[in-house]
């Protein structure tokens, strides 16, 4: 039986959708939201497990070098003079940004992401926590780029954002969409239910919920991915599940609708089972060559589900075009 409430609407009594390395997710019967049932407490030893963030840097460098990801921060398109951004691992984004004339500050919990972003971009105004920004400091634009998906507490990290927006301001957020046609066919074998402390996946329903509860507008909600990105999607799927059976393993994950298999977790880096290098070479493509990807954003069936929330007063009669 499922104990936790939706993270998104609050909703209980949601189903049970799967398990996989003995985590159990569930989905939401109302906003069909994807989140894991797991306590507070165990989420927090789920850090001790997760990968430590080693890797990132000399992907993230390997991928784009020292170039600042300018394409992608014009894309987003918030406007106003300061910036934060949290998670922002290497640092290309808020480096696009200070470099478009922003004010920067991020908030980063790994230290050597943050000694990286001092070295290479110059930027020495990223904190370990929210509360470690200078007090009363608001922003006209936060960024949260596939963060989402690693807070237990969704509402909270939302309603400690609002503190920090300032009136006029705007959050965008992009994170994994629970309504992606992969999980809907492959069940517990999508890629995004391996990482070992992703806990939650939104819907568009479930993120205007959460929005409203911590007292956030939606200004938009909507969802894209990448050229190929879910038959990418299917194939790692396919690979995963395959290899398992192949190799064996201490359980079995089992399928939506079946109870999980007793066995020990077994925790491994999702870089180990994607071939980074070549989906890099297919995501050099501009964006919009390729039909899958349009046409799975258009359905809202997309890889991702991206929104921009504001404060309740703000104007939203003319919302920025994306």
């Amino acid at each position: 039986m499922i104990t936790k409430e939706c993270p998104f609407c609050s909703a209980c009594g949601a189903r049970y959708y799967g398990s996989r390395d003995a985590a159990i997710w569930a989905a939401c019967r109302a906003c069909r939201s994807i989140f894991r049932d797991i306590s507070a407490t165990d989420f927090e030893d789920l850090h001790k497990q997760a990968e430590d963030g080693s890797t990132l840097i000399p992907r993230a460098v390997g991928a784009s070098g020292n170039q600042p990801h300018a394409d992608v921060w014009r894309a987003i398109g918030l406007a106003g003079s300061t910036v934060l951004e949290i998670g922002p691992g290497s640092g290309h984004l808020l480096a696009a940004a200070r470099d478009a004339g922003r004010q920067v500050w991020g908030v980063e919990t790994n230290p050597a992401h943050r000694a990286h972003i001092a070295s290479t971009w110059g930027i020495h105004t990223v904190h370990p926590a929210l509360s470690d920004l200078p007090s009363g400091q608001t922003f006209d634009a936060i960024v949260a780029i596939n963060v989402l998906e690693h807070v237990h507490d969704i509402q909270g990290f939302l309603q400690a954002l609002r503190t920090r927006l300032s009136p006029n301001g705007e959050i965008f957020i992009s994170t994994s969409n629970s309504s992606c046609i992969v999980p809907r066919v492959v069940g517990p074998w999508w890629s995004m239910f391996k990482e070992v402390d992703h806990v939650a996946f939104p819907s568009a329903a479930g993120m205007s919920a959460v929005a409203a509860t911590a007292g956030l507008a939606v200004g938009r909600v909507w969802t894209s991915e990448l050229p190929l990105e879910t038959p990418i999607g299917f194939a790692v799927a396919a690979r995963d599940y395959l290899r398992r059976r192949r190799h064996g393993a201490g359980h079995r994950d089992a399928a939506p609708g079946r109870p999980p298999a007793a066995g020990t977790p077994a925790t491994r880096p999702a870089h180990e089972v994607v071939d980074r290098k070549a989906i890099g070479r297919v995501y050099r493509f501009r964006p919009g060559w390729e039909p899958s990807a349009r046409l799975m954003a258009r359905l809202g069936r997309a890889a991702s589900i991206k929104a921009v929330l504001t404060h309740p007063t703000k104007d939203l009669t003319h919302p920025t075009q994306r």
